[in-house]
């Protein structure tokens, strides 16, 4: 991924080429093959998407923002990522009880080293997926 990075900035023109391109970007069937492409993925993401004038982290934070919750409200981000919305949360609103979930290690990695999250689990949702742990500690969870 180190290609990508052009005097540490991302360089567009090995980015996807539309945000349409991205958005229909086609996705693997196979689990690995998707925990693969986060993988290669994790350390330019964020960048990558400010690129592609990507915000829909902001949107979902401004969205639970705005249902008027106490600051210390409990909130599960799944589906984290590298922590975009998590960081939006504590930092933008004052959340301070936020724990993320993704079925990505790499992406978790990042997110980790950002000091977001009270405690983070790698776990797969979906597909007739659970969560290893109780999910009745949060009052809100949004992905």
């Amino acid at each position: 991924m180190t290609d990508r990075i052009v005097q540490n900035h991302i360089d567009p023109s090995n980015l996807f080429h539309s945000r349409e391109q991205f958005l229909t970007h086609p996705k693997s069937d196979n689990f690995k093959e998707t925990l693969d492409y986060y993988k290669d993925w994790a350390n330019t993401y964020e960048e990558e998407l400010a690129v592609l004038g990507y915000h829909a982290h902001t949107q979902a934070a401004e969205y639970l923002a705005k249902q008027q919750q106490p600051k210390d409200v409990r909130i599960l981000d799944a589906a984290c990522g590298t922590g975009l919305c998590g960081h939006v949360l504590r930092d933008q609103y004052g959340y301070k009880h936020i724990d993320g979930l993704d079925a990505s290690a790499d992406m978790l990695e990042v997110a980790r080293a950002r000091n977001i999250y009270e405690h983070v689990y790698c776990a797969r949702l979906g597909d007739g997926h659970t969560i290893p742990i109780d999910n009745r500690k949060w009052s809100f969870a949004h992905t």
